[in-house]
């Protein structure tokens, strides 16, 4: 099993980017959650959380992205996914999030859309 990885930056004035590597599983969920509550602390405008190399998300990895989205909301801002393939887009369509959360084929499309 390969852990997840999480990588923030926060150098783009457009948005705060959030990358997600390797497997989401529910060994991961503490770290993601804590990392996803302190960026939305921040009240950024634009959150793209950037998923080519996801290749496996549990629920609760996908409640976390929900809970996300819900806090930036409370805020007036944004949140979107870049990059989505394979099982993890399955998983995002079969769950519907797709349409709760806008999705784009690049962190640079999110970005400028």
């Amino acid at each position: 099993m390969q852990t997840l990885k999480i990588e923030i930056d926060d150098n783009d004035p457009r948005g705060l980017v959030v990358t997600l590597r390797g497997e989401g599983h529910l060994d991961d969920i503490a770290d993601l959650q804590h990392t996803l509550q302190q960026v939305a602390r921040t009240q950024p405008t634009v959150v793209v959380l950037n998923m080519p190399q996801l290749d496996f998300v549990s629920s609760m990895i996908i409640g976390a992205i929900i809970e996300l989205r819900l806090n930036l909301k409370r805020h007036g801002g944004l949140c979107k996914i870049a990059g989505l393939r394979g099982h993890v887009a399955e998983a995002f369509h079969v769950t519907r999030i797709d349409e709760a959360i806008p999705s784009f084929a690049t962190v640079e499309e999110a970005l400028v859309n």
